[in-house]
């Protein structure tokens, strides 16, 4: 199926895969929603060693093939299907790695180690990073071209803004912080208003107001998806 699909149908499909594969040929892919998605459904999974994977799959959490070798990536999906102990060995390990207390666990862990630095000294230092000087090629007319009237939008081809996936909040959110940021520091302080006016006026439309939560996906014809979901299953906002 060569398309994108909805969070519930891809959930769907993964549930009743017995092996998820993400093959990437580029080590510099920094994450994958779909990987994570099926590492949290305890997923057996084969993967190449993209960055993300290398990260998420340490440990014998999943299988790791190399690049652009499909002979590799063959036999070790064969020989997860042939054995079911090592496939469900990975499931087990894949469903262990993202369940809320490990993942919690992690968090204070790398809190606890940013909290101190030094070797014992307990000198507190602050979460936040130390703020440089900003490069004076630092500009905005990636995010400016990304961003029309409504918001920024999500995809884009090439260098080209892609309408056809819309908007979302989190991007939105983003752009305002960057833009913000910027603006503070004196670079190009007319067009990061501009893209902060927009995108905070995206996010105080995401409000939902009846329900107390935001929305988070908005097509290109000005609809909150969730809200069209939610029509055509009978549910009112």
């Amino acid at each position: 199926m060569n398309q994108y699909v909805d969070t519930a149908t891809l959930q769907a499909w993964l549930s009743a895969a017995d092996i998820y594969v993400t093959p990437y040929l580029n080590e510099a892919q920094i994450t994958s929603g779909t990987l994570s998605y099926a590492v949290g459904l305890g997923k057996a999974v084969v993967s190449t060693p993209y960055w993300h994977a290398r990260e998420l799959l340490a440990d014998g959490t999943g299988a790791l093939v190399p690049f652009a070798d499909p002979g590799a990536l063959a036999d070790t999906i064969e020989d997860l299907l042939a054995d079911d102990g090592k496939r469900n060995c990975l499931r087990r390990r894949a469903y262990r790695a993202l369940i809320w207390p490990v993942v919690g666990q992690s968090y204070l862990a790398v809190f606890s180690k940013a909290r101190t630095s030094g070797r014992g000294s307990g000198r507190s230092v602050s979460l936040r990073l130390a703020k440089s000087t900003p490069s004076a090629s630092t500009t905005l007319a990636a995010i400016d071209r990304m961003t029309d009237g409504c918001g920024i939008l999500q995809h884009s081809r090439s260098s080209i803004p892609d309408r056809r996936h819309g908007y979302c909040l989190d991007d939105n959110a983003r752009a305002l912080m960057l833009a913000v940021e910027l603006a503070a520091d004196g670079i190009e302080p007319a067009r990061a208003e501009r893209v902060a006016r927009t995108c905070a006026s995206f996010v105080d439309a995401a409000w939902n107001e009846q329900i107390s939560r935001f929305r988070n996906f908005m097509n290109y014809r000005r609809d909150w998806l969730e809200e069209l979901q939610h029509s055509a299953t009978g549910w009112r906002t």
